[in-house]
């Protein structure tokens, strides 16, 4: 009786040391995950005025329609600044320039594209910029066409 006692104890402290060992395992490997993009740019100090105006989107043009399913998008911030593109559910990362210039090539889904920019500058402060691009087979030079040649009878 004393034995099976004995026993039934040593396994209990064995199975218990083995179970507070994994969760020990588990919780060291949650805290040590690596941060993703978008998380170091949620956690990034907020820019501050006069660095709002350090980037910009310039082509395509912010609400623009185009048919093509492709995309440059070029730009304009800090001299060799990190920037990293989020087109819908896809990131993009370059460095700028000497002269702070980028361009990416994009593919677009159809309909509405969010193109959102971020820009990380020697202060460590994260500068954003979004634009939206619409694309559309319904948009051609087509109908303009056939219309004005309607309107011609």
């Amino acid at each position: 009786m004393k034995k099976e006692v004995l026993i039934a104890i040593l396994i209990g402290f064995g199975l218990g040391l083995t179970i507070t060992y994994s969760i020990y395992r588990l919780r060291t490997a949650m805290e040590d995950k690596p941060q993703t993009i978008e998380e170091i740019v949620s956690t990034t100090p907020s820019p501050s005025a006069d660095t709002q105006s350090m980037l910009a989107i310039l082509t395509p043009a912010d609400g623009s329609i185009q048919t093509e399913k492709t995309a440059t998008v070029a730009g304009s911030t800090f001299a060799n600044a990190f920037v990293v593109l989020f087109v819908n559910n896809t990131d993009y990362t370059q460095t700028s320039d000497e002269s702070g210039n980028f361009s990416f090539e994009v593919k677009l889904d159809d309909g509405s594209n969010v193109l959102k920019a971020h820009v990380l500058n020697e202060n460590g402060e994260v500068v954003t910029k979004e634009s939206v691009v619409v694309v559309s087979d319904l948009y051609s030079a087509e109908p303009e066409a056939s219309q004005s040649a309607a309107e011609g009878n």
